[in-house]
């Protein structure tokens, strides 16, 4: 057991919420949603919470670059304790997002990498700004699936490791993220 997967999950608040804890997919977004699942079912998720669609919903409304000081105050009470067992991931859970009828795969951004607050908040805001870019607003309009905001899943990031080649094994490759940035290089 690694020490990121024994941090305490947030509790409910305003803007966050914890992955395992059941919740409303208008809220959290359907990736959130489904890590939430297989949380609770026992499979293994890498620790982490969720920024609501609510946060999503109130920046936008704000038509503002920084997010709001207590959205900040939030996020980063959140993600204190996982910080400081590594770096996460930031990921997208749009509403509609790992649906059965719709994936979002590769239309939306994840951010790798990312290991300081303030990094965080570039990422979270890097992710929310991908929900409009061009792929994922004719990917939504060509499927005529309602824009209702996006959750943002902030994840321990786990590293993949290839299983030893012999005889009897197969190789598997680590996990591709389509789209993914990198949040210590610039410009990517």
């Amino acid at each position: 057991m690694t020490v990121a997967s024994r941090v305490v999950a947030p509790p409910a608040q305003r803007y966050v919420r914890a992955l395992e804890a059941p919740s409303d997919v208008m809220l959290v977004g359907g990736k959130a949603i489904a890590l939430g699942r297989a949380m609770r079912a026992g499979l293994r998720v890498p620790t982490g919470f969720v920024l609501t669609t609510e946060a999503f919903d109130e920046h936008m409304r704000a038509h503002s670059a920084p997010m709001s000081s207590a959205m900040r105050d939030e996020l980063f009470a959140a993600a204190e304790t996982l910080l400081a067992c590594g770096a996460v991931v930031v990921r997208s859970s749009a509403v509609g997002e790992d649906s059965r009828g719709h994936s979002f795969a590769g239309q939306l951004d994840s951010i790798l990498h990312v290991t300081t607050l303030s990094a965080l908040e570039e990422a979270v805001l890097a992710c929310w700004a991908s929900y409009w870019s061009e792929r994922a607003s004719f990917y939504r309009a060509a499927r005529e699936v309602p824009s209702n905001g996006m959750g943002v899943v902030v994840q321990h990031q786990v590293v993949g490791q290839l299983m030893p080649s012999s005889a009897n094994s197969t190789r598997v490759p680590p996990a591709i993220f389509a789209k993914s940035k990198d949040a210590n290089t610039p410009g990517k």
